[in-house]
């Protein structure tokens, strides 16, 4: 049997099509369709049934993918960072973070924990999205969830607290009590919103409120509409952790009802089989950490 028929067929399970999974591997759906073959000859089993409309694996198929699609994944990894490396053994590990996150303080954290580590080889990536760890080659992904729909393993680490800032000037202009502020003028005032909380959500002891701001802009991350909001274009609903308690720039508007700003997560996601590399452990520890040393000390906004 060989190793790179069952990636093949890993690839069609998770792309449930043979097209996109040609596309994928960048190999010719003929091709594809004739190792997919060999595999099922070599095993002596059917793997997928195939209609003109879609592929599906068999219960044998899906359990095939299930017990081993993960296994093969780390092997394979693990002997391309062998077969990689020109001076000796190296363990290569990918890690995913948000933008924001990433740029202000995670990606630095990371590259600190590996000046300390020789012989380990990072690659970091920045992105938003919910993305399948397998499927994208991801060791370790920080993402703030929790994210519902997925399967990997999450360990917390730290609180997010929000909360409504406008600047000064902004409060002034439109004679605002930044005491006891109407969550509803969220609906007429203008607002600055970063994707993706498309919809502002606040937590009452009675109920909880989602509302949809009149957003004039709108921003693929949060720094821009900080400065947005520094500017006096409008109010922004920001992490407390961007903000310096300090500000000459920005207020903290606190609203009227018995309501709250949410208060996000942030996870470590992981696949099972990563859970056993201590190098990942000693990452997530590390970067616990530092959050706790550098964040918890600084002068920011808090609930």
């Amino acid at each position: 049997m060989n190793l790179n028929d069952l990636e093949m067929f890993f690839a069609i399970v998770r792309h449930k099509s043979y097209l996109e999974a040609s596309r994928q591997l960048n190999i010719p759906r003929s091709t594809l369709s004739r190792r997919i073959q060999n595999l099922e000859r070599d095993l002596n089993v059917q793997l997928l049934r195939r209609s003109t409309r879609q592929v599906t694996p068999t219960k044998i198929g899906m359990e095939l993918y299930l017990k081993c699609s993960s296994p093969l994944y780390e092997l394979t990894k693990r002997l391309s960072s062998v077969m990689d490396s020109s001076d000796g053994f190296h363990w290569k590990y990918k890690i995913s973070m948000p933008y924001r996150a990433g740029l202000d303080f995670l990606a630095e954290w990371v590259i600190e924990f590996a000046s300390a580590q020789p012989g380990i080889q990072f690659e970091i990536e920045f992105s938003n999205k919910n993305q399948s760890l397998i499927e994208e080659k991801v060791d370790l992904a920080f993402r703030v969830g929790p994210l519902e729909d997925s399967n990997d393993v999450a360990k917390f680490l730290w609180n997010i607290p929000y909360g409504l800032f406008a600047s000064k000037e902004f409060v002034a202009r439109y004679g605002l009590d930044t005491d006891a502020f109407p969550a509803n003028d969220l609906e007429s005032l203008p607002c600055l919103v970063a994707r993706p909380m498309l919809t502002w959500k606040f937590i009452g002891s009675a109920y909880n409120r989602i509302i949809r701001p009149n957003n004039i802009f709108t921003f693929d991350d949060m720094m821009p509409a900080k400065i947005a909001c520094e500017r006096g274009l409008g109010i922004a609903y920001l992490p407390g952790d961007m903000i310096d308690k300090n500000s000459l720039r920005l207020v903290q508007l606190r609203l009227a009802e018995d309501l709250q700003p949410i208060i996000r997560k942030m996870y470590a996601y992981y696949t099972k089989q990563e859970f056993q590399s201590s190098v990942i452990q000693l990452l997530i520890e590390f970067i616990a950490r530092k959050r706790l040393e550098v964040y918890d000390s600084a002068d920011k906004f808090r609930h």
